[in-house]
């Protein structure tokens, strides 16, 4: 039986706040929450970052998922807890940065309902980390052209255990686009090392990926 919860406030009306599966069938929701043995759990906790458009004179609203957990269960044990979270960078109108770090646990504390609003969860702290991936996306906003969000760089570290150590391994990305576009034109893995390698991409008139070649 799965069971999932839904945001029922502004501006997370609708998002999934947590979705549990548990063995056995459906009963009713109380006993399917407290009675039944869960096999698998993932929350979601929100935040929202404001943006301004005509000089500060208009802004919406970003809703992003700021912290992800997921457990994984076998009979009443805990086997581990994968935690992201995503930090945002929004100087003005446009993301232009986000990093999202993923932690592997042995175990994680917190209350997935510990917030104020219905399905509105908070942060969660792990113990035992094993491995760490921290991801960091960098945006190119050509706002001349409309043309928004494109990823021009990308890193990944791994690590063994948290961030504070040295990373075990370094993966960059690099990206251009055709002009005007959000096609890729030249992605190059591993810029400067030896083990660059770039693949240009072709296009026929109507924008459709035509070739890809590595050199």
């Amino acid at each position: 039986m799965t069971y999932t919860q839904y945001r029922l406030d502004y501006p997370f009306l609708g998002r999934p706040a947590q979705v549990v599966r548990y063995e056995g069938k459906y009963v009713s929701p109380t006993s399917a929450r407290r009675a039944k043995t869960p096999l698998s759990k993932r929350a979601v906790r929100y935040a929202e970052k404001t943006v301004s458009h005509a000089g500060s004179t208009v802004t919406t609203t970003l809703p992003h998922a700021e912290e992800t957990m997921e457990w994984l269960y076998e009979g009443t044990s805990t086997l581990g807890a994968v935690q992201t979270t995503e930090t945002l960078t929004l100087p003005s109108k446009f993301v232009t940065q986000v990093v999202r770090e993923t932690r592997t646990a042995h175990m994680a504390t917190g209350d997935a309902d510990g917030g104020s609003d219905w399905g509105a969860g908070q942060s969660h702290t792990l113990t035992g980390i094993q491995r760490t991936t921290e991801q960091t996306l960098s945006f190119d906003n050509d706002e001349t052209d409309w043309v928004l969000g494109f990823v021009d760089d990308i890193g990944v570290k791994h690590y063994r255990g948290d961030t504070g150590a040295t990373p075990d391994w370094t993966e960059t990305v690099g990206r251009t686009r055709i002009a005007g576009t959000l096609a890729p034109d030249v992605v190059t893995r591993f810029p400067g090392h030896k083990l660059q390698h770039k693949t240009d991409y072709g296009y026929d008139t109507r924008g459709n990926r035509k070739t890809a070649s590595r050199r």
